[in-house]
């Protein structure tokens, strides 16, 4: 079985500047892209796609729990071939998603290894919102299949997985940092057995909301240059509090024609995705509001951090399963950004 990887790809990677800083919340809507298929180097191909926060060495929380990524992970591969099952998907053909935490670094009780939320079966084209919210200690990760492929609102849950809400069908989970500060925050594609993503990933709506203001002279919330991602509409509110971005896109790194064969000159899309609609015929359905809808809801990324996140204080928790450290590392998103990452943040911070 290979296990090569992982490689990493960014749309972002911005590190907080103001001492004692924290991310407080970080939203963004995610399209589901077409599926990579069937596997063409052993059985450990996968592919993770997610946003994603991790602490940073030089604050005083840093310490016991170490460095650790809180990860609302889409994925493709071995992962997904059980909940793809039940929806009757061939093995390696679907895609699923889930709220994660994985810490390899450190030793700490109940933050070493890997902690993951229930599986959600999606399909290629869906759009799902991604919530993570802290709320006292506790971050909570929502995630929300808010519209489907072909446009119906709110999106039935794919049997076994997921619970219906009046916004779609919706996985939770829940992990108390107890006080560790979240000051990096990333959209990265993580790539495991010699992947490579044979379709481009759109990313729209992103927010990130901070405790306190950062600095005038800092970096976070700025265009950077990647060789297979891209984002637009970065803008930083004027109190420099809160981050949004319109749109980030992920570049397809081959075809599936030669899923092995890295396309040359490769220029990601950052442009914001159609949202498809229901048709006029489909019933009314409730909104999270309460108020009748029949099509998909379309916001913006200003308005996306001036209203509600999905997820709120009072969300339960689900069960976690724990993941040992020993895990298969095709089934372990993150087992090399952490090593990767801070490496890059040491790197960064010594470079400001």
């Amino acid at each position: 079985m290979s296990t090569t990887g992982p490689v990493f790809t960014y749309a972002f990677s911005w590190l907080l500047e103001a001492a004692g800083n924290q991310i407080v919340s970080f939203n963004s809507t995610v399209v589901v892209p077409p599926s990579p298929g069937l596997p063409v180097t052993g059985g450990a191909v996968t592919i993770y796609q997610w946003p994603g926060l991790q602490p940073l060495p030089q604050d005083p929380s840093f310490l016991p729990i170490d460095n650790g990524v809180l990860q609302p992970v889409l994925a493709f591969g071995q992962k997904c071939n059980q909940v793809n099952h039940n929806n009757g998907v061939p093995a390696y053909t679907g895609a699923c998603i889930n709220g994660e935490y994985y810490n390899t670094f450190g030793t700490y009780p109940g933050f070493s290894g890997g902690f993951e939320g229930p599986l959600m079966d999606v399909n290629p084209g869906d759009h799902i919102r991604l919530d993570m919210v802290l709320a006292g200690n506790v971050w909570t990760q929502t995630v929300t299949r808010i519209v489907a492929a072909d446009g119906q609102y709110p999106p039935p849950c794919l049997a076994g997985s997921g619970t219906l809400t009046p916004r779609g069908c919706q996985v939770t989970f829940s992990k108390d940092m107890q006080g560790q500060k979240q000051q990096w925050a990333e959209w990265v594609t993580e790539l495991w057995g010699g992947a490579l993503t044979q379709s481009s990933l759109s990313v729209y709506d992103v927010a990130i909301a901070l405790d306190k203001p950062e600095p005038s002279y800092s970096n976070f919330c700025r265009q950077q240059v990647q060789p297979y991602a891209c984002c637009s509409g970065i803008a930083f509110s004027q109190d420099k509090t809160t981050c949004l971005v319109d749109a980030c896109g992920f570049a397809a790194m081959a075809t599936p024609q030669n899923p092995t064969t890295p396309l040359a000159n490769v220029k990601p899309v950052c442009t914001r995705p159609s949202v498809p609609t229901s048709s006029p015929s489909s019933s009314p359905s409730v909104s999270s509001s309460g108020s009748s809808s029949t099509s998909a809801p379309v916001s913006s990324a200003s308005s996306s951090a001036s209203q509600s996140p999905a997820s709120s204080s009072s969300a339960t928790a689900s069960t976690s399963s724990v993941l040992t450290s020993g895990s298969a590392q095709s089934a372990s998103p993150a087992r090399g950004i952490m090593a990767v990452g801070l490496a890059a943040a040491v790197v960064l911070l010594l470079a400001f």
